[in-house]
């Protein structure tokens, strides 16, 4: 114990000193993390765990991040030579645009409900980045930012925020934090994947690769289309139910009986 003192005192100030069982303890807490979300998955909201994950994994598959991590490359493919001030000054546009279509949706979420942002948003992703392509191709700088601002703004004011804010009506208290989790780590691994993807797909295709996207974005809004319920002006247990009852467009108990409920006030 003498021994442990003195080591003690002439450990360096700021050194940090693990506890003992603190390793054990951090090992115990991600196990309980992940039977918290295994218990999710196969529970009775496993319904609104697949619609988050699978969310997520749309919210990415459009190159949203690549987009904005890459357009400064692929600014100056195009243009053979781009000076660095005017690459920040594209970059800064881009940029700007993501925080106004961030402010434009969360201004009109609650007023023109998730499905139609997340639909117009994947329809606004999948032309623009069809018309990235044919500027890519034809050699217009100016028309491949452009298009690449109409995008990220298309993307910002629709998957940008709301995504977050259906994921957040979608669970019960107790399912919440490790769905989201779960939902929320799913995201940042596709986003990763997607970017390490993207640059390979430039070198091998060109602009054409912007086409792949663009077919993704197709595919995200066909998914909202089909499997999204609305979820404006309904309560979270509402909307939790609607979701975990439902097979397509939210039809489930609780969508059955507001529709009675309206049919019998005509």
């Amino acid at each position: 114990q003498q021994q442990q003192q003195q080591q003690q005192q002439h450990r360096p100030a700021g050194e940090h000193t693990e506890l003992p069982g603190q390793e054990s303890n951090f090992f115990k807490t991600q196990i309980h993390m992940l039977l918290d979300i295994y218990a999710v998955a196969r529970g009775k909201e496993a319904k609104a765990f697949k619609l988050a994950c699978l969310l997520a994994i749309f919210n990415q598959a459009t190159a949203s991040t690549a987009i904005i991590n890459y357009a400064p490359t692929l600014l100056l493919r195009l243009s053979g030579s781009l000076s660095e001030t005017t690459a920040q000054l594209f970059l800064a546009a881009i940029a700007l645009t993501k925080v106004v279509g961030v402010g434009i949706g969360m201004c009109t979420v609650d007023r023109w409900g998730r499905r139609p942002l997340l639909m117009w948003g994947a329809a606004g992703c999948a032309v623009t980045m069809a018309s990235a392509t044919a500027a890519y191709e034809g050699g217009s700088t100016l028309g491949l930012l452009a298009c690449m601002c109409t995008f990220v703004l298309a993307f910002s004011m629709s998957w940008a925020g709301v995504y977050w804010v259906v994921v957040s009506e979608c669970f019960s208290m107790g399912a919440k934090s490790p769905a989201t989790s779960a939902a929320t780590a799913l995201l940042f691994l596709a986003g990763g994947l997607v970017d390490l993807v993207f640059q390979l797909l430039v070198d091998w295709l060109g602009g054409y690769c912007l086409l792949v996207f663009s077919c993704m974005a197709i595919c995200s809004g066909v998914y909202v289309w089909v499997y999204l319920p609305e979820t404006k002006g309904k309560s979270l247990s509402t909307v939790q139910d609607i979701i975990n009852n439902s097979g397509r467009k939210g039809q489930g108990e609780a969508g059955r009986q507001q529709q009675a409920v309206q049919l019998s006030a005509l």
